[in-house]
C-alpha cells in the first residue's frame, strides 16, 4: 500500500512541468525566498560580538585528568566562579542559577588525553571579563584537585599545572554572516520549490478526482 502511494507520488511529480511551475509561482517563490533573506540579515546583524579566551592546564595523570575534566561543569565550580567575579550582577540575573545557566552555556572544554591537557575556552560578550572567567575557573579547579585525585596516585608537585593563562582576546569571533545568508538563502529557495511541487500535486490530485467525476 505504501509503496503503491509512493509510486503515485513519484508518477505525479514527473508530470509536473517545472518551466510552467517556476512561472506560476514565480511571485511566491520570490517573496518566500527574500522574506527569508531579510529575516535572516536581520537576525544575523543584530547579533551581538562574542570574545573567547582560552587557558590551559596539564594534569600528569591520566586518570586524574578524567576525574577533574568531570568536574569542571559541576555547579560546585560555577558557583564558586560566580560568587568570585559577582557574575549575578555581571550577567545582569536576578539568581544564581540564573547565572550559573548562563555560565555554563560559555564554557567550554577540550579533553586531549594524548598530552593530558584540557582547554577550558569561555565565550562571552567581554573580552575581559572572558579572560577573567577562565582564570578563575581554572583557579577554582586547582584549589578542588588535591580533594578529587585518587588517592593511590604519585603526588607529584607538577600534577596540576596551568600551561597557559587565559588573557583578553584583541578581536571577536569572526563571524561568517555572508555564508550564513547565503546559505539561508539556498535554502529557502529549496524550501519554495518543494512547497510549490506539493501545491501543484495536490492541484493535479485535486483536478483528477473531479474528472474522474
Amino acid at each position: 500500500m505504501v509503496a503503491r502511494c509512493f509510486r503515485e507520488v513519484v508518477i505525479r511529480v514527473k508530470e509536473i512541468n517545472y518551466f510552467h511551475l517556476f512561472r506560476k509561482y514565480k511571485i511566491f517563490l520570490s517573496v518566500f525566498v527574500l522574506t527569508t533573506a531579510i529575516v535572516t540579515t536581520i537576525s544575523v546583524y543584530r547579533q551581538p560580538f562574542f570574545y573567547e579566551s582560552t587557558a590551559k592546564i596539564f594534569i600528569n595523570d591520566g586518570s586524574n585528568i578524567k576525574i577533574l575534566y568531570a568536574a569542571i561543569k559541576s555547579d560546585q565550580i560555577y558557583d564558586r566562579v560566580v560568587s568570585q567575579l559577582s557574575l549575578t550582577a555581571a550577567f545582569r540575573t536576578d539568581n544564581l542559577i540564573q547565572a550559573r545557566k548562563i555560565l555554563s552555556g560559555s564554557v567550554q572544554t577540550i579533553l586531549d588525553s594524548r598530552v593530558n591537557t584540557i582547554e577550558i575556552k569561555i565565550r562571552l560578550e567581554d573580552a575581559r571579563l572572558a579572560a577573567e572567567v577562565a582564570n578563575v575557573l581554572v583557579s577554582e579547579l586547582e584549589k578542588i584537585y588535591p580533594e578529587i585525585r585518587l588517592p593511590e596516585t604519585t603526588r607529584d608537585p607538577l600534577d596540576f599545572k596551568i600551561v597557559e593563562k587565559a588573557v583578553a582576546p584583541a578581536a571577536p569571533i569572526e563571524q561568517h554572516k555572508i555564508g550564513v545568508i547565503v546559505l539561508s538563502i539556498i535554502l529557502s529557495a529549496a524550501a519554495a520549490v518543494f512547497l510549490a511541487i506539493v501545491f501543484e500535486y495536490f492541484y493535479f490530485s485535486s483536478r483528477g478526482s473531479k474528472e474522474g467525476r
